[in-house]
């Protein structure tokens, strides 16, 4: 019997994406879509293309402004770095993460899971408003 694989960080971060945009928050894609490749127009010889975001090394996925729970008109700011379950962090990632908790900027690692987590102990959401499946006995 094969072993269900976890979904991809690109699947990880739609899902993500799409939670946060439903609870009204602003979200800033950052990473980019690397194209495959193209044909020369000259010989029709197979090109790759750079497989580079061409961002700074380190920066996170997403850039949220979160509704303030505790004050009306009011916006918190949340990086996401978006990873599939067991995904772990570069170097340069975690050193931009440090930096962000070092400033006092929340930094959430992972998946949808690891995300709605973060939301229910930051107050964003109930545990009543999610599935089951999607609360960790670590909430």
């Amino acid at each position: 019997m094969r072993r269900a694989r976890p979904p991809l960080e690109k699947h990880e971060q739609a899902q993500i994406l799409k939670l946060l945009l439903s609870m009204g928050a602003m979200v800033y894609v950052l990473g980019t879509r690397r194209p495959r490749g193209r044909n020369c127009p000259r010989c029709g010889l197979f090109l790759e293309e750079s497989q580079g975001t061409r961002q700074t090394p380190g920066i996170s996925d997403l850039l949220v402004f979160l509704k303030d729970p505790h004050a009306v008109g009011g916006r918190t700011l949340v990086w996401i770095e978006c990873k599939r379950h067991g995904g772990r962090l570069t170097e340069a990632q975690q050193t931009f993460r440090e930096t962000c908790l070092a400033a006092q900027i929340d930094h959430v690692v992972g998946d949808l899971d690891d995300v709605i987590a973060w939301l229910i102990r930051a107050g964003y959401l109930r545990e009543d408003q999610v599935g089951h499946y999607h609360i960790s006995q670590n909430t």
